[in-house]
């Protein structure tokens, strides 16, 4: 019990004795039958109960707002986050198409067959993967690397390339080197594409392993 209720009921304590003594017990005790007194204690009573629920009902407003606030606060984030996503995507999307489109041009003019060749092999792995990422939203890993360091390299090589051929430089190792690396990144190229659907091709072979399994416990097969 807190010290201030203690002190209010001592002191009502004190004044119902001080009534008694001034007086007389059996006027008290016929005082507290009474309507008006009935009545005081319930109007009393009410206007605590009022209180407190009042009280209650702001604390519980002032709850329910703060609650709100936050999830409006939270869902603003949210956004600004996704927003600020998009943009990036975007940017980066720019930067992968211009790239592609430089390669593109790079390799036509390129003039040896077999250097063209692998050219366009490689540059056709370059645009499924951007295309899976950015159009699908399918991811691979090292995707960052490979948009950040992968495609300026290759891209400068081949510009260096058809650059380089056009002014009849290119010896024959340089084009055996040349294509050697073209045929080293459609490989890893590859492998990138493929870990893209690496979930997907999980999900198949779960799924023909049950069907497998469930045909053999019927006796099936």
């Amino acid at each position: 019990m807190r010290r201030s209720t203690k002190l209010v009921l001592l002191g009502v304590a004190a004044f119902l004795l001080y009534l008694i003594g001034s007086v007389g017990f059996l006027r008290i005790f016929l005082f507290l039958l009474s309507p008006v007194f009935v009545a005081i204690v319930v109007i009393i009573s009410l206007f605590f109960v009022r209180t407190k629920d009042n009280k209650q009902k702001q604390k519980t407003s002032s709850e329910q707002n703060g609650q709100q606030q936050n999830a409006q606060q939270s869902e603003t984030k949210e956004t600004g986050k996704k927003q600020k996503e998009t943009q990036e995507d975007k940017s980066e999307y720019g930067q992968v198409a211009g790239a592609i489109k430089a390669m593109t041009i790079a390799v036509m003019g390129i003039r040896n067959k077999e250097v063209k060749d692998h050219g366009f092999q490689v540059l056709k792995v370059v645009k499924d993967i951007a295309r899976e990422h950015y159009k699908e939203n399918n991811t691979c890993r090292d995707f960052s690397q490979f948009v950040q360091y992968y495609v300026p390299t290759l891209k400068k090589t081949l510009e260096n390339y058809r650059l380089m051929e056009s002014k009849g430089v290119i010896t024959e190792k340089i084009q055996n080197d040349m294509i050697s690396y073209l045929k080293s990144c459609n490989e890893a190229f590859t492998t990138l594409y493929r870990s893209m659907f690496s979930d997907d091709l999980m999900d198949i072979e779960i799924q023909m392993d049950a069907m497998n399994l469930t045909m053999k416990r019927n006796g099936l097969l």
